[in-house]
């Protein structure tokens, strides 16, 4: 992940990578910080830090909840 500051706002740039499917299942996760990230910004001295999570619905409607439920429909099944 890259970050600059430019006319007064911050740039960053980050690649996107091979899709995974979140933890929840509902969103598929296309770039990623892999959490908080300190840059090489600063205000006021301070260092600025970052989390960057990209992501779409797993479900392209972006119903989460048809989503979900499918997931739990597939697990009750893989149970029998």
């Amino acid at each position: 992940m890259k970050t600059r500051m430019k006319n007064g706002n911050i740039v960053i740039t980050i690649p996107i990578h091979n899709s995974e499917l979140a933890g929840s299942g509902n969103t598929i996760v296309v770039a990623t910080s892999r959490g908080v990230q300190m840059t090489t910004l600063t205000v006021g001295g301070r260092p600025i830090y970052l989390q960057v999570r990209a992501f779409v619905y797993a479900d392209a409607s972006g119903n989460t909840a048809l989503s979900r439920n499918r997931r739990l429909r597939a697990k009750w099944l893989k149970l029998f």
